[in-house]
């Protein structure tokens, strides 16, 4: 018996996980803060992002695998298809947000080195 996770479900887990890190990150900000004293944020807080990162990733690599199966891509192949839909927006959104965090955070902005 072959378990297999269709692609839309796939996306949905990986939506769960995604809310689950960005909860964990929340469950710190309330367990540092002592604004609850609930087990639900003291156990998101210790291993809920650790988890829902490590599921997301194997959700991500069984896709990758399972689109594989189906389309074999050479090496640049590949990489170009990456590249167009993974690291081209990421260069766009970075380029277009560096003036705008400057106009924002002025001074304290992350992206200027004052040297020290």
């Amino acid at each position: 018996m072959q378990l297999r996770i269709s692609k839309s479900l796939s996306n949905y887990l990986k939506i769960l996980c995604a809310v689950i890190v960005a909860l964990h990150h929340y469950s710190l900000y309330v367990c540092a803060h002592d604004l609850s004293s609930s087990i639900f944020f003291k156990l998101l807080s210790a291993q809920g992002g650790f988890i829902g990162v490590a599921f997301f990733f194997m959700l991500s690599g069984y896709g990758l695998m399972e689109s594989e199966k189906r389309c074999h891509l050479n090496f640049l192949p590949f990489l170009r298809k990456r590249f167009l839909r993974v690291y081209l927006p990421t260069l766009l959104v970075t380029i277009l947000w560096w003036p705008i965090s400057y106009l924002i955070l002025g001074d304290s902005s992350p992206f200027i080195d004052r040297g020290g």
